[in-house]
């Protein structure tokens, strides 16, 4: 693809058309000149996590190890779906958080921040789909322990109370 030489504002960073030498936006005389080629070179992108899939564990590592946020910070992002995993990148950089996601089952949208359009999404199989319906479908051995749990105390109250005839205490006549 051609170069093409994109003039913007130095002051609020609108878009000039040639000739400009005064942002009509905002007044400002420092015009910034810069070079973006369309092969993605001197581009600007966003990689956006669009869906963590079913391995979110290993997806919280993958973010945690991709932006250096704490835990806390990266589970928020993975379960905040989409949300921003890095922003302002190179190509290269982008699509090497796109390998590293993708290995672990996450989908991903790399946007090119100066064009506005994605430039990447992460396809979508009818396996992959069905597989993260499943993930979401599944409730953990928690669950079901907890329920246990519950059920088990309130019936243990209640031989409690029957045994040592705590009707009166209760109020239960």
């Amino acid at each position: 693809m051609t170069e093409m030489t994109v003039r913007k504002c130095g002051g609020c960073g609108a878009p000039l058309p040639p000739g400009v030498t005064i942002c009509e936006f905002c007044n400002a005389e420092n015009i910034v000149d810069s070079a973006e080629s369309g092969n993605g070179d001197k581009a600007v992108f966003d990689v956006k996590l669009i869906r963590a899939g079913a391995k979110l564990i290993n997806v919280i590592k993958v973010i945690r190890e991709v932006t250096f946020l704490g835990l806390r910070e990266s589970k928020a992002m993975a379960d905040n779906v989409p949300s921003v995993v890095k922003s302002g990148v190179t190509r290269a950089e982008a699509d090497d958080i796109k390998g590293k996601l993708e290995e672990v089952g996450a989908w991903v949208e790399i946007m090119d921040i100066a064009a506005r359009v994605p430039v990447y999404k992460t396809p979508v199989t009818a396996a992959s789909a069905a597989e993260a319906e499943e993930a979401g479908k599944k409730s953990g051995p928690g669950c079901l322990a907890l329920i246990g749990i519950i059920l088990l105390s309130v019936f243990l109250m209640c031989a409690v109370a029957v045994i040592f005839n705590l009707d009166d205490f209760l109020n239960l006549t």
